[in-house]
């Protein structure tokens, strides 16, 4: 990440450039990015499969031998914004998998699953005909 004086001095030449610019192009320019969680996961299971919930545009994918991986393992990264809609996607891939990181995420499926659990241990409420 660019120190905050080379920022202005290119704000300062993008704005002395003239022409529209996107929002993406101003961040780019700006080494910046508003997906401000970084998430490197281990799944179970091959890019493949991995796909099926998490597109190439969400996150990168490496197969086992190309992480460096002999136990099965494909290693997954991505940068997102919110962490909230990762535990259910994780949950439907029905593969093993290890949060490396951020613990947050690793919060929150915890939260998935203590969720669930309590779910399935009620009862269904006691229901009497009406007379």
């Amino acid at each position: 990440m660019p120190r905050p004086t080379a920022r202005v001095l290119t704000l300062l030449e993008l704005l002395q450039s003239g022409g529209t610019r996107t929002a993406a192009e101003l961040a780019e320019r700006l080494d910046v990015d508003e997906r401000r969680h970084e998430v490197i996961l281990w799944i179970r299971g091959t890019a493949e499969q991995i796909r099926v919930g998490l597109p190439a545009s969400v996150a990168i994918v490496e197969e086992p031998r190309a992480a460096g991986r002999a136990d099965g393992d494909s290693e997954l990264w991505s940068r997102v914004e919110r962490l909230d809609w990762l535990p259910p996607v994780l949950a439907s891939f029905d593969l093993p998998f290890v949060i490396e990181r951020p613990d947050e995420l690793r919060d929150l499926v915890v939260a998935l699953a203590d969720w669930l659990v309590d779910s399935a241990r009620r009862s269904p409420p006691d229901v009497r005909p009406v007379p």
